[in-house]
């Protein structure tokens, strides 16, 4: 999928949004090495029902806003240079 994204020209290129609920979440998840590479591959994602062990959830979680729980983070924007890619809102 990527590849053919990649292959058609920037200006008519579809967004890739992903989504998935708990193994499927999981899953997904684990085809990208952290939140920065998942970031620079995808426009959007959406998980639901998250298992706890994935390293792309832990870097979320981790940099949530103050005031979101841990099962609903919120954050502002991803800077895909700096580390972790993720701020706080």
């Amino acid at each position: 999928m990527e590849r053919a994204l990649g292959a058609r020209p920037e200006a008519t290129r579809p967004k890739l949004y992903l989504g998935g609920e708990s193994l499927g979440s999981f899953g997904m998840q684990a085809a990208f090495a952290d939140s920065a590479d998942m970031l620079g591959r995808v426009d959007a994602a959406v998980w639901v029902g998250t298992p706890g062990a994935t390293t792309v959830w832990e870097e979320v979680t981790a940099v949530r806003h103050r005031g979101s729980p841990q099962i609903a983070p919120l954050w502002i924007t991803a800077d895909t240079s700096a580390s972790p890619p993720l701020r706080r809102i």
